[in-house]
């Protein structure tokens, strides 16, 4: 199981996240991704770059990321985990 209240302060969440994946199992592929999500990154979480995924783990940190991804996620059928 993975904590993100464990982070490391000096390293963002998704990078934590993606090596406790990797200590799970070393055969998972993942890829941290650390830019805002928001309207002003919309040209590089495209349609095109979520149909390339198997599925998407998020732990997004404000109200307008919540709600792109949310629009986003919803017209692309993908495996889904969001933290809480």
């Amino acid at each position: 199981m993975f904590d993100a209240r464990m982070c490391p302060r000096q390293k963002p969440k998704s990078s934590t996240a993606a090596d406790a994946a990797r200590a799970m199992n070393p055969l998972f592929v993942v890829e941290a991704q650390e830019n805002r999500v928001g309207p002003e990154t919309e040209n590089i979480y495209t349609d095109d770059f979520f149909e390339k995924l198997d599925g998407v783990a998020n732990a997004l940190d404000n109200v307008d990321a919540s709600e792109l991804g949310r629009r986003r996620w919803t017209a692309i059928p993908l495996g889904k985990i969001q933290e809480k």
